[in-house]
């Protein structure tokens, strides 16, 4: 039944840190960790088993007394525990005695108040006792952990410990009117922040009832002897002498205890600074506690104003944090206005745990007053609207708390997490353009920290709304914080962000399309290829038009930066035509990194042409050498032009050295066309002849055959020498070589070769049209068509040729 019943606490009780019997003095609880099931919090579970407490009896090895057992002074710390609340005792979320599930136990808080031992042996002893309280340790654990290097901050936080015990100590004399009466180590635990915090009311006892044994309760007077280490317990205790205690003011009988612990503490390690002595200011107080007069011990409360504790700067910013919730707005303010410089490093509050566990929950709790939900449900106090007050008061909260997180938190993912997460949802939620910029100003910290699901949620979708926004420095802000964000986004948000870049684009301000631009630059490789292909090439187009320079230039960079997402057919058809404008660009900055642009673009094009060449293999060359033999025969002719004279006459010229070097000689005969060879055979022999310049065609003499009709003189197989060409004095050309010319099908390669550039010959001929032609003849000079000077000279009668001959080609 006991076991069953433990289901019923919404925690989830994890591995046990400490025994329940390591000494007498812990009543028989173990330790375990724990976690709260509703936020996944730490937290601490003190666990005992009621069979076994009545097994086990309180002094292993004094005398067997059935009656003193673990179980009474376990019963009756665990109902002490439900009635007192301090910040300075250990915090208690819940308890469950699992014999008495739905709370119906026979004990009351009134007897347990009396020591009445009847009502605690009433209980049933077959289930177990479970203590739910804050995250703590032992105090002896904490002294175990300190770093020897720090000795000025384990003495504050020494410091600090003990004004604890002493507020707690008060309250119990002045408040509640109890005596703690188990004082010692084994009754202080530490939590992460630091604070000291009282338990184990084992003994917990008013002082002075009149119960027939005067002085303390039964319980007591029963238990002590048991409960607390000999050294603590003072000479009227130790002397049963308990009219003595009754007389005497509730607080002596702790303050006795408190004497030693101070010497305790300060002797236990030297770590503090003292040598392993108590500090001089606080020596005679512990004279004064530990006097064996009960009347002359001192309360606990004016040890508050002791130097050691009042001129401690550190104990003095712990006790602010403490009575935060107590202060006013305007007060809080101003506190937190300066943590950040004492939580520098090196400050005074520039620890770990004071930072995360301390200073870290204060500011929730500010930022939860700040952001209190109004009657509409949104957040702020005046339905979504921040007073100004309140919107001060987050301003204040948010700088302390991303200094934390940067310091301390991101070494613990779970921790930053479980911790950053609800305020990040909490500060998005306000509706202030102040507040938004501090958080867009930490968007690299959230990413680099955050998983995905947290960033897509917490972080992104709030975010969105500041893309829209009508400032347009928060427009801008939003842009530039979202840049980190995108590695980490799902399909949909990252097409809902392409989406404002699109919208960004077409913004008023001027450095707002600019830096979305070079934005579109730096994401377009976490792009998938479709959002690339909507989003890319559009965006650069679009930018290489806008009318501020450094847009275009942003564009121009971006557009290089990219250049591995676009193929060779978008960089010549779509990319290259946007970018020459800009050779001719007004600003001088766009023009050059035009230029760059397009010798990158230029120079991958080229690369991609000779690979594709290359490719390709031996094979493609040998196909193009044989195909321009091939080609050279069975080519057609180019249509005329206005240079069609000259390409004719060329044409003309190598028809018939082809003519000759077939052995037909001069003569009327009519020519067989050549045709292409089945196989691609070797290269003809060319004829040999001088290329051909516009002085040939202007020669006014006419032109003669060599002596020997068909063949040349110099044994050439019917080939041209340039004294072919040469006019002889009758002025007159041979009919059987006119006779013999033949339609010829001649390559562009060899009427390149032969003739000047096109555009030469259209202005030479474009001179007859105007009624003649220059007759001073041009020279060759290295294949490069020289122009007749301007001086004029007689014209020279044109001989035509004879009717006979074939002019289809253009003559």
């Amino acid at each position: 039944m006991g076991n069953s019943a433990s289901a019923a606490l919404p925690y989830k009780i994890g591995d046990q840190t400490h025994p329940p019997f390591r000494n007498p003095y812990t009543a028989g609880y173990a330790i375990h960790k724990a976690t709260s099931n509703s936020d996944n919090s730490n937290v601490t579970a003190f666990k005992a088993s009621k069979p076994d407490l009545v097994k086990t009896p309180l002094d292993k090895f004094g005398p067997k007394d059935p009656s003193y057992t673990q179980i009474l002074p376990a019963l009756q710390h665990f109902y002490r525990s439900k009635t007192i609340l301090h910040p300075n005792v250990l915090k208690v979320h819940a308890l469950l005695d699992t014999d008495y599930p739905n709370q119906e136990s026979p004990v009351n808080a009134s007897a347990v108040n009396a020591g009445n031992l009847s009502s605690l042996e009433a209980s049933a002893t077959t289930g177990e006792l479970i203590i739910i309280t804050e995250e703590c340790m032992p105090l002896e654990d904490w002294l175990s952990s300190l770093d020897s290097a720090n000795v000025e901050q384990n003495s504050n936080m020494l410091a600090y410990g003990i004004l604890c015990i002493l507020q707690a100590l008060t309250f119990l004399h002045q408040n509640a009117k109890l005596a703690h009466g188990a004082l010692s180590p084994h009754s202080i635990f530490v939590t992460r922040s630091g604070d000291f915090k009282l338990f184990y009311y084992t003994l917990a006892t008013p002082i002075g009832i009149e119960d027939g044994g005067g002085g303390p309760t039964a319980h007591f007077r029963k238990f002590e002897s048991y409960l607390v280490p000999p050294q603590y317990r003072s000479p009227e205790r130790k002397e049963t002498r308990w009219d003595v205690i009754q007389n005497a003011a509730v607080h002596a009988v702790d303050s006795y205890s408190l004497g030693i612990l101070f010497e305790y503490l300060y002797s236990h390690t030297p770590t503090f600074g003292y040598g392993g002595q108590v500090p001089e200011k606080l020596k005679k107080a512990v004279i004064r506690l530990q006097t064996n007069n009960i009347k002359m011990r001192p309360r606990v409360h004016p040890l508050l104003k002791c130097p050691v504790f009042a001129e401690n700067e550190y104990v003095q910013l712990n006790d602010s944090l403490s009575t935060m919730d107590l202060k006013g707005v305007e007060e809080k303010v101003i506190f937190l206005q300066k943590l950040p410089s004492l939580m520098a490093p090196g400050g005074t509050l520039s620890g770990r745990s004071m930072c995360v566990y301390k200073i870290v929950p204060i500011l929730v709790s500010c930022l939860r007053q700040a952001t209190m939900k109004g009657p509409d449900g949104s957040e702020g106090g005046s339905g979504g609207v921040l007073q100004d007050v309140d919107r001060r008061l987050i301003m204040a909260v948010t700088p302390a708390f991303f200094q934390i997180a940067e310091m301390h938190l991101r070494q613990d993912p779970s921790e930053f997490k479980a911790i950053v997460t609800p305020m990040i949802e909490r500060l998005f939620a306000v509706n202030d353009r102040g507040i938004r910029g501090a958080l867009l100003a930490r968007t690299s910290l959230l990413a680099a920290h955050l998983d995905a699901a947290a960033l897509n949620k917490s972080v992104f979708e709030p975010m969105c709304s500041g893309f829209t926004d009508s400032s347009g420095p928060l427009r801008e802000l939003t842009l530039k914080s979202s840049i980190c964000l995108v590695s980490h986004l799902t399909p949909a948000n990252l097409e809902k962000l392409t989406r404002y870049l699109v919208r960004l684009q077409s913004d008023a301000d001027a450095s707002i399309r600019t830096n979305t631009v070079i934005f579109i630059g730096k994401i377009a490789p976490k792009l998938t290829e479709v959002s690339q292909g909507k989003l890319v090439l559009p965006a650069f187009t679009r930018a290489l038009k806008d009318n501020f320079n450094p847009c275009r230039l942003a564009a121009l960079r971006a557009v290089l930066s990219c250049k591995d997402y676009f193929d060779s057919k978008t960089l010549a058809e779509s990319v290259l035509p946007c970018v020459v404008p800009h050779l001719v660009d007004a600003a001088g900055d766009v023009r050059e990194e035009a230029f760059v642009v397009l010798d990158e673009f230029t120079r991958l094009l080229r690369e991609e042409s000779r690979s594709k060449i290359l490719a390709a293999g031996g094979e493609e060359g040998g196909n193009a050498v044989d195909m321009s033999a091939s080609q050279q025969r069975s080519a057609p002719a180019p249509a005329p032009s206005s240079g069609g004279y000259l390409s004719s006459l060329s044409s003309w010229m190598t028809t018939q050295a082809q003519n000759n070097e077939d052995g037909s000689g001069g003569g009327n005969k009519a020519q067989t066309p050549i045709q292409a060879p089945a196989s691609t055979p070797a290269p003809a022999p060319q004829p040999a002849f001088s290329s051909l310049t516009l002085s040939d065609a202007l020669n006014t003499k006419p032109i003669t055959a060599g002596a020997g009709g068909g063949g040349g003189d110099n044994g050439d197989d019917g080939g041209w020498s340039d004294d072919d060409f040469d006019a002889d004095d009758n002025g007159g050309a041979p009919k059987d070589i006119l006779d013999g010319i033949t339609k010829s099908k001649l390559t562009s390669a060899q009427s390149t070769s032969t003739w000047a550039t096109a555009d030469n010959e259209d202005a030479f001929f474009a001179s007859f049209e105007n009624g003649g032609a220059p007759t001073k003849s041009t020279k060759s000079s290295g294949g490069k068509l020289i122009l007749p000077s301007s001086k004029k000279k007689e014209k020279t009668a044109v001989k035509k040729l004879s009717g006979g001959v074939d002019v289809s080609d253009g003559w």
